[in-house]
């Protein structure tokens, strides 16, 4: 089975340093640890540079790099600033296609109420791409 972990989490500005952000690094680790047969892949956003190569190095020895992919859209576009409305859009499509071009058979979004004031971008089959996906939920607070 291949499962691709979203790790925005791990990336966002609100949550990379905080709780979340240190839940969903060592969730996506034991899955990784305890993969078996499966084949797990880790996908990131160009949108948050600076982490790339940190969690790169993270997850070295852990999971081949070329299954560490990077996806791309037009920045910036965090929710609260309605200007950013239709990058935000073209950015769940863009991701959503990502996503499919991997041909997952599962995602696990560590994080779905990411990027109301960052640039995270979390989607669940908005394109029509029908991908089994499970999310964490931390708190209904936000």
């Amino acid at each position: 089975m291949r499962i691709v972990i979203d790790l925005q989490a791990c990336q966002s500005t609100g949550s990379r340093h905080r709780g979340i952000g240190r839940y969903s690094l060592a969730l996506a680790k034991a899955m990784v640890r305890n993969a078996g047969d499966h084949e797990i892949w880790l996908m990131l956003s160009s949108l948050f540079p600076e982490t790339i190569l940190p969690l790169r190095e993270a997850f070295s020895g852990m999971v081949p790099q070329e299954r560490i992919v990077i996806w791309g859209a037009p920045g910036p576009v965090a929710e609260l600033v309605p200007q950013n409305y239709w990058r935000s859009r073209a950015a769940e499509i863009l991701r959503e296609q990502g996503l499919a071009a991997l041909r997952p058979d599962f995602v696990h979004v560590t994080s779905l109420f990411e990027g109301s004031g960052d640039d995270a971008v979390s989607s669940v089959a908005i394109s029509g791409e029908h991908i089994p996906t499970a999310v964490t939920l931390y708190d209904l607070i936000p």
